[in-house]
């Protein structure tokens, strides 16, 4: 159990993915833990507005696969 652990705890550091930000001409490269705390860290208003552009990208990228969209998403 104890390797099993330490083998997570080590992809968890893994730190070849990266998700890029661009914005405004700026580019800012986080790793997904960084970028998760960046989004836990803004304002409930700013949360609420990323959320909202999130479900509408995500739509639109199902309706551009012709798949049906789940109920309730």
């Amino acid at each position: 159990m104890k390797k099993t652990r330490e083998r997570l705890m080590g992809e968890l550091r893994y730190e070849d993915d990266m998700v890029v930000l661009y914005s405004k001409n700026r580019v800012a490269y986080l790793t997904p833990l960084q970028h998760q705390e960046a989004l836990l860290s803004l304002p409930e208003r700013a949360r609420r507005k990323v959320l909202a552009k999130t479900k509408k990208i995500r739509e639109r990228l199902l309706l551009g696969t012709g798949m049906p969209r789940r109920p309730g998403i």
